[in-house]
């Protein structure tokens, strides 16, 4: 029987943090901005609800062409494809989670990847433009663990049988849950908590666990 594998976004398949590129658009103070809140999350200062009300609305206004032209430009960490498509050739089900990234972003990206499936946050539109707002499951901070909860419901699959690649805190709870759990280029509360940790940019590292 196959694992259920959970694969992190930003900082895993993403090389870098899509919020601090999208901030960029909107100027320096506004990238230092999000800087600043990204490292206060990373060290467990900050909760993912906080931060993505805080960050979400500074970019109120921000055209959903700008949030597309953003997301093309990201740059995937090396032999992403290729884990994909070996992990789902030995019979396992990957999914794409993130608490940061929208929901449709991550289904577009899971589709061009070979993922199984892909899930994002809920943000909201006035007309074309970002209206400051954020919601969905995933934007809390029981949101991933509630997601995968019901999605190995479905699919009559253990705890045991679920596998994290993931680098930061908001992902602690579902790794100690996890039957495996392996940090890629992890912040320090993953680091510790992690069984394996893959740093540098090639992701075939996975494969040896």
């Amino acid at each position: 029987k196959g694992k259920f594998i959970v694969f992190d976004l930003d900082g895993v398949i993403f090389r870098d943090q899509y919020l601090l590129r999208l901030s960029s658009q909107r100027g320096l103070l506004s990238y230092l901005h999000t800087y600043y809140l990204c490292i206060l999350f990373d060290l467990g200062r900050l909760t993912i609800e906080r931060l993505l009300e805080e960050v979400y609305k500074d970019f109120k206004g921000i055209s959903l062409n700008t949030l597309w032209e953003v997301y093309k430009e990201m740059h995937l960490i090396g032999g992403v494809e290729e884990v994909i498509k070996a992990l789902r050739s030995k019979g396992h089900t990957i999914a794409i989670i993130s608490s940061g990234v929208p929901d449709f972003l991550v289904r577009d990206l899971a589709l061009e990847l070979g993922a199984d499936m892909g899930f994002g946050i809920d943000i909201g539109f006035l007309d074309d433009s970002l209206s400051g707002t954020v919601g969905g499951e995933l934007s809390t901070s029981t949101g991933k663990e509630s997601l995968i909860k019901e999605l190995t419901r479905q699919r009559d699959i253990e705890w045991e049988e679920v596998v994290v690649i993931a680098d930061d805190p908001n992902n602690l709870s579902i790794m100690e849950k996890a039957g495996l759990s392996i940090g890629v280029n992890a912040a320090f509360l993953v680091r510790r908590k992690a069984d394996y940790l893959v740093d540098g940019n090639d992701l075939r590292e996975l494969l040896n666990y």
